[in-house]
């Protein structure tokens, strides 16, 4: 007699089935059903978490070189304006000094 058999024209589990397996759900080949498997399951997560923090760290670390290139940048901005406004509106002695640079090269 199979394990399956027809009743009332349904499809029906063989009622001994469970007295002998009784009703555990895990499987029957013990390679499946190692206490192992739960560990490396976390180990794996455990691992996975470890790599995404190493990321977050060096994400971090480019955001601060980021963000201190772009005070760097601001400061040089912030120079390079006060030296062109200063070039633009020379004082008096400008002229002096070009026309006494021009007079000592001739």
């Amino acid at each position: 007699m199979s394990s399956a058999y027809r009743q009332g024209g349904l499809l029906h589990r063989d009622p001994n089935r469970t007295a002998l397996f009784g009703s555990r759900s895990s499987s029957p080949l013990p390679m499946y059903n190692k206490p192992s498997d739960r560990y490396a399951a976390d180990r794996t997560a455990d691992d996975i978490q470890g790599q995404n923090d190493e990321a977050l760290e060096g994400l971090s670390q480019k955001v601060k070189l980021l963000k201190n290139i772009t005070i760097n940048i601001g400061n040089e901005v912030r120079d390079s304006t006060k030296m062109m406004n200063g070039m633009a509106s020379p004082s008096p002695e400008f002229p002096e000094i070009q026309f006494g640079c021009l007079r000592a090269s001739s």
